[in-house]
């Protein structure tokens, strides 16, 4: 009887999580970061795949990237423009098109796009090397993952759970809402093999610059300044060698 009821348990938590996933919101902000190397961009490649394989619109300000129905698009578009619903985002090294600080020349339009992502029907994944993208979106995060990697094959990505805390007043400090962030259990870590999406996009493209100025260094030995011993040793020896020569 006890199995009996075990059972039935987990059938009805198992049907009743299939049915209330239906209402789940999918339009989220995520957020990739990690040291330079860690797979970020790799992992953001790995789920344009998944998401092309679902029926979502993939856009990218990636240009090294190759892969059919990837759509190549200008950040600053976003300012006054959306992409079409069931759209999935992807921005490349977001601390450099929005520095937190920057934040004088941050555009209103941006913060209209991210505060109404879920009513355009998008969602949006960016990466930086850190948490150094504008305060305004980083307040807007849903989900958070830190890129590190194993034997640099190996991608491993740690989510990040993060949550709204109250903290009551204390002595002269007010009450205030502050972030509680905590890494998820290790049965939601992601692993891949990165090799695999290394074919899709160019890890070193960047923009291109002229190379620096320079100059050639010589080594140019210095002159040893000499004691006055042996100063003397050696005007000796000269004299020596002038008599010898007279002789």
């Amino acid at each position: 009887m006890f199995w009996l009821i075990l059972l039935f348990v987990i059938l009805f938590f198992f049907l009743f999580s299939k049915f209330v996933s239906r209402f789940a919101n999918p339009y989220k902000l995520n957020y990739v970061f990690g040291l330079k190397g860690a797979g970020k961009s790799t992992f953001m490649v790995k789920n344009m795949l998944s998401d092309l394989k679902n029926g979502w619109t993939v856009y990218t300000n990636m240009s090294d990237v190759s892969i059919d129905g990837v759509r190549y698009f200008d950040v600053s578009e976003l300012i006054t423009k959306t992409p079409p619903p069931k759209s999935s985002l992807y921005i490349d090294e977001a601390g450099l098109v929005w520095d937190n600080r920057g934040f004088k020349s941050f555009d209103s339009g941006y913060t209209a796009f991210f505060k109404l992502q879920r009513k355009y029907k998008c969602k949006v994944t960016i990466n930086s090397q850190s948490f150094d993208v504008d305060k305004k979106i980083r307040d807007l995060v849903d989900h958070m993952w830190l890129m590190t990697n194993i034997f640099n094959v190996i991608g491993v990505a740690r989510p990040i759970k993060r949550t709204i805390k109250l903290l009551e007043a204390q002595g002269n400090s007010e009450a205030r809402i502050a972030d509680n962030l905590r890494f998820a259990s290790l049965t939601q870590f992601k692993f891949f093999w990165m090799p695999k999406y290394w074919t899709y996009f160019n890890s070193f493209e960047a923009p291109e610059r002229k190379n620096i100025l320079f100059k050639n260094l010589y080594y140019t030995p210095k002159k040893r300044k000499l004691t006055p011993r042996v100063q003397l040793k050696l005007l000796q020896y000269e004299m020596r060698r002038k008599s010898q020569r007279s002789a």
